[in-house]
């Protein structure tokens, strides 16, 4: 099998290239459908009128602190066009690593950059043997991705990019915490879009996309294919703004219990903006959202401003219905095994999120805030007669979720990002929503010993939480602690040696009822970039 994998993995040609974003302006945030793209590097300026329907997406980098750069450039789209134009750079990287249980693990990538553009991808495998019995898996991943941005000179949309994407992952395992063990899944999962952005114009700006998410199972009946297409739009006029956000999805399902089952779904928000005294934004507008019959409608406000220099706030109310369908559901836990439903229209009544922001130069940034809504069909998942095979139902709930982030660099000392969340999410009842930490936490710290020799901890944690909804104490799962390390050592400037320990305590729990996590790992590994 190893010897398998090492050939797929080596002629894999599948690519991926990670996309940023301008931060000076407002993104499409999709939320209704799952589909939200924002990304943004957190050492970027964001104004007031940036800040949209905020998310997980918007607070966390898209990238580790290690691997940020900070560069001085006014103009983000002219940043995008310039910034594979560097001789620090290089177009390949290839890491190789193995431990106690991934023997191996390994990932090429290669970019071919072209004026105003680039054509960038990654190839990844992983096999990981047994640590309990039936617990061995393995994955294949890869994605490419094409981008092409016309000069902010050119006469015609300046700075207009255009953007195709690809990626697919097999992943393959068994069942190793049910009561059949032995069982296998090969689970595939997959995506494709083109879109069109424009964020440089003052007048009109904009940006659509379009494509599917395909979620399948081989020797299984299970295929979802979820075509969508996403569309944002703002005009820009003397006094106020209009925008408008728009979804379209259309699932079709089949299981050993629905045949070509087809389901549409929309999202629409126009709503019209004015900034006063340049220091405040308001906005307000209505939303529409549907699936399939059912319908949650709702009016729209938000305000942000920056308060003093670099200190923004932000607040929302944003009532709305999410699409959330079976494929989405197998993707979050894979041991989802639920042959009769379609999909769950999650309708979020009442919808708050209010947000504080400060940040000093590129040194560091500080964000929090809250989210509350309540909702009379959350689901969650349910593991019956702790079979191991799980399932999803609804209730009824109330969520609340207070958050901090924070982010430093602080140069010779090194760099901490941490991330903070206390959750309280039960139904009328009192009962706490299965599956569901009252609270989680990630910190990283890494520090430069010398110019080619780095160290990095990382922390994570998650509370205990219970596995049902009458929340048997019995069927309680103990709070999650990750501890590992990382070491790297470059030989040269372009090949280095690293080690990483995870699960330095040895903690052996459970993040899914009955499958056991890693215990600790030890690796090995080299990297190499090239041209």
């Amino acid at each position: 099998m190893i010897k398998h994998f090492i050939i797929l993995l080596i002629l894999c040609p599948s690519f991926l290239f990670a996309q940023e974003q301008n931060p000076n302006v407002e993104l499409p945030d999709f939320v209704i459908f799952g589909q939200e793209n924002i990304s943004v590097r957190k050492v970027d300026k964001i104004n007031p009128d940036y800040i949209p329907t905020v998310s997980n997406e918007f607070l966390k980098p898209t990238y580790k602190p290690d691997q940020l750069e900070f560069a001085d450039i006014s103009n983000p789209v002219e940043a995008q066009i310039s910034m594979l134009d560097t001789t620090g750079y290089n177009k390949g990287f290839l890491e190789m690593k193995a431990g106690f249980y991934q023997l191996p693990e390994g990932q090429v990538d290669y970019t071919f950059p072209f004026k105003n553009g680039f054509l960038h991808g990654y190839a990844k495998g992983i096999n990981q043997i047994a640590y309990v019995d039936n617990s061995e898996r393995q994955l294949l991943q890869g994605a490419l991705d094409f981008a092409y941005t016309l000069p902010t000179d050119n006469s015609a949309l300046p700075g207009t990019k255009f953007s195709i994407n690809a990626e697919h992952s097999k992943n393959l395992f068994r069942f190793f915490g049910s009561i059949d063990p032995g069982r296998k899944r090969n689970l595939n999962i997959g995506n494709a879009s083109v879109g069109i952005q424009n964020l440089y114009m003052e007048k009109f700006i904009f940006d659509v996309n379009g494509g599917g998410d395909f979620t399948y199972l081989e020797n299984e009946t299970f295929n979802e294919t979820l075509l969508y297409a996403n569309a944002f739009g703002r005009l820009n006029l003397k006094n106020f703004k209009l925008n408008v956000k728009a979804a379209y999805q259309h699932q079709n399902l089949t299981t050993d219990s629905l045949n070509d089952s087809k389901i549409n779904g929309y999202y629409f928000r126009p709503t019209a903006s004015l900034e006063i005294f340049k220091k405040i934004m308001l906005e307000a507008g209505f939303t529409f959202s549907a699936a399939s019959g059912q319908s949650l409608n709702g009016l729209y406000a938000s305000l942000s401003s920056e308060v003093a220099k670099n200190l923004l706030i932000y607040g929302e109310y944003s009532p709305i219905g999410e699409n959330m369908t079976a494929g989405k559901f197998m993707r979050d836990n894979y041991y989802y095994d639920q042959q009769n439903l379609n999909r769950v229209f999650l309708k979020k009544e009442n919808k708050i999120r209010a947000l504080v922001k400060y940040e000093y130069d590129k040194y560091y940034q500080i964000d929090g805030g809250l989210e509350y809504f309540n909702t009379d069909n959350l689901p969650y998942y349910s593991n019956p007669d702790t079979s191991g095979f799980f399932e999803i139902l609804t209730t009824d709930a109330v969520s609340w979720n207070i958050f901090m982030n924070l982010l430093y660099y602080l140069g010779p000392y090194g760099y901490f990002y941490g991330t903070l969340n206390y959750f309280n999410v039960e139904n009328s009842n009192n009962q706490k929503i299965p599956y569901n930490p009252a609270y989680e936490a990630t910190l990283i710290y890494g520090y430069n010993f010398l110019e080619n020799l780095n160290g990095e901890v990382k922390f994570d944690y998650m509370s205990d939480r219970y596995a049902d909804l009458d929340n048997t104490e019995s069927r309680k799962l103990p709070g999650l602690f990750n501890l590992g390390m990382k070491v790297s050592y470059d030989i040269e400037r372009n090949f280095g040696l690293f080690f990483e320990i995870e699960n330095i305590l040895n903690v052996k729990r459970d993040t899914w009822e009955g499958y056991q996590e890693k215990p600790i790992e030890v690796l090995l590994g080299v990297n190499y970039l090239f041209d």
